[in-house]
Order: C-alpha cells, then structure tokens, then sequence
C-alpha cells in the first residue's frame, strides 16, 4: 500500500466488482495467507479489461489464481489467457479456483520459470500483466514488449514496492538489488519511445504502457 490509510479505506469502500465467486477466492486467499491483487488494483485492471476487450492475455505470475480468474471474468467468453507459475501448490490452487469461477476453459498455466518459459512464447497478446518476482521485470521488460499487439496494454503491478521506490519509506540494504532493478526498470519503461505509459500510485503502486503502432 502506498497510499494512506484513510485514502485506501475510502477507495475500499467505493468499490464492488467482485462476483461472488471472486469473493470466494479472495476469501480462501487470506485464510491461507497467499498474496492477491489489491481491491483498488482488481477494480482497476476490472475497469481497463472491460473497456479495450482484450482477446489474448499473458499473465506473469499465477498464484492461485485470482487474478487471472477476475480477466477472464472480465473479458468474457471469448478471452483466452496463458499464465507462468514457478510453484506446483499455486498451479493446483490456481486450477481448482478456474472451476469455482468457471473459467478453466478460458486459462491455460504454464509451470515454470517466467525467464525460461517467455522466451519461447511465439504468441501475440493484446494485454499483459506481470506480477512475478519485481527482479524479472528488467530483464523480461524487451521480450513483453516483442509480444504485444500493436496498442496492446502491458500492466506492472508492485511498482512501487511499498513506498521504497520512491523514497517514502527507507528500506535495508538486502533490498538494494531489487529496488535499483525496479527504478531501472520504470526509468526504461517511461522513456522508451514505443511506449506512453503512466504509473499510478493505486495499491503497490501500477505501471499502465501501451504500445503505440510500430509503423508509425
């Protein structure tokens, strides 16, 4: 969270998107302590699916499920998503909530490390979301990039790791790699000319890019 406490309350309380089922998940979630995209962040990607209806999803970063459960939801039958997942409980997990949610037939899970597993993806996507270990996203940041449509969406969440990226919060020094790795990584991202992009300070911090036509 890198808002105050009464911003986050207030936004909480203005927001209900989820289906019963989601609730479901979001419920199981915290009983087994597994982390899952913030209300303020789920009702945002809720809100940007719905309104670019995107037919091809890549998610970085499964856990058990939620959130590509909720872009499935979102963008309706037609939607096909794959998703990496480096743990085998979160896979199973993520599995057993597609059919809660209805939307295995929708979700294909890769198991495996994001950085061996996307670099063999030949498929392109209209949305990606990464969510996976904040280390990765500087060195997967060309390859997302290579897999997007033209005006496809690439979402970052975590970007601003707790309020350490900016400055906010002082964080310990066995921190330092993977906070100078996000910094580079949102440095390259707002300034790379293929990409308008926009980080907004909503949960841990999200980076929205879209990826401007390449014959332009």
């Amino acid at each position: 969270m890198v808002t105050t406490s009464k911003t986050t309350d207030f936004l909480r309380a203005h927001i209900d998107f989820e289906s019963k089922n989601l609730k479901i998940l979001r419920e199981k979630a915290s009983k087994e302590n597994k982390p899952i995209l913030q209300p303020e962040t789920a009702n945002l990607l809720n809100v940007i699916i719905k309104m670019n209806e995107p037919k091809t999803i890549l998610e970085i970063g499964t856990s058990i499920g939620y959130s590509s459960a909720l872009m499935a939801i979102s963008a309706g039958k037609e939607v096909h998503i794959d998703t990496i997942e480096m743990l085998e409980e979160n896979m199973l997990k993520a599995k057993e909530n597609y059919k809660i949610t209805g939307t295995q037939k929708n979700i294909n899970v890769f198991l495996g490390d994001a950085l061996e597993i996307v670099p063999t993806i030949e498929t392109k996507y209209d949305l990606i979301f990464m969510d996976g270990p904040k280390s990765h996203y500087i060195t997967l940041k060309e390859k997302m990039i290579s897999l997007l449509n033209d005006n496809g969406i690439l979402i970052c969440d975590n970007v601003l790791f707790r309020g350490y990226i900016t400055g906010d919060k002082k964080f310990a020094r066995r921190k330092e790699t993977i906070i100078a790795k996000m910094r580079q990584f949102l440095d390259e991202l707002c300034f790379d000319k293929r990409l308008d992009t926009t980080i907004l300070p909503i949960g841990d911090g999200i980076s929205i890019s879209i990826l401007k036509r390449r014959d332009i």
